[in-house]
């Protein structure tokens, strides 16, 4: 007699299923989410990451800087690189959202090493962004993070005005990030 209430287990999706599924985004929108999420791995990592894993980190850039014009090479450890950060960011969250984000932008990523001075360009970034970490400087990494990524955004064809900037963060202080140096 009366009313039960029953909690039933939401159903999980398989990858970007429930995020894209039957949908389109538009590049500028994929990357202002990119954005958004890499600028704050980047942050929590400058003070979650292991030594050992700003050593792997800096080593995937070297090996970015390494790749000359193969641009499979350079889309490989570009992957890996920001893919590292994340994961260090430990924040599981972050790291699947991300994953469902990036893969869409595989391709227009792939394309754009074909531009001179974009893969030496890259990898010159990844350094600004490793030093960041290394130097524990949250605000440092988010911006220097954002400034990488703000370069390729403000080059895309598609946006009609002019994109706002994220990487100035004013008179804003960062967060004090929990220390989380568990493993994910």
């Amino acid at each position: 007699v009366g009313w039960y209430v029953r909690r039933v287990p939401v159903q999980a999706t398989d990858g970007a299923a429930g995020l894209f599924a039957g949908k389109r985004y538009a590049v500028a929108d994929l990357f202002e989410v990119r954005i958004g999420l890499e600028g704050l791995a980047a942050s929590l990592a400058a003070v979650r990451a292991t030594r050992g894993e700003l050593d792997d980190i800096a080593k995937l850039n070297a090996q970015h800087l390494d790749a000359g014009d193969d641009r499979d090479e350079l889309l490989r450890t570009d992957i890996a690189f920001h893919e590292a950060i994340v994961r260090a960011s430990r924040n599981a969250l972050l790291c699947e959202t991300y994953q469902r984000i990036v893969g869409e932008l595989t391709d227009w990523r792939y394309r754009s090493y074909a531009e001179p001075g974009v893969p030496l360009r890259s990898g010159r970034e990844h350094a600004k962004v490793v030093r960041f970490l290394r130097n524990q400087d949250p605000g440092g990494a988010r911006a220097a993070m954002n400034s990488h990524l703000h370069r390729s955004y403000d080059g895309l064809a598609e946006i009609e005005h002019e994109p706002l900037d994220s990487t100035d963060s004013g008179s804003e202080r960062e967060p004090e990030w929990r220390n989380q140096r568990g493993i994910l």
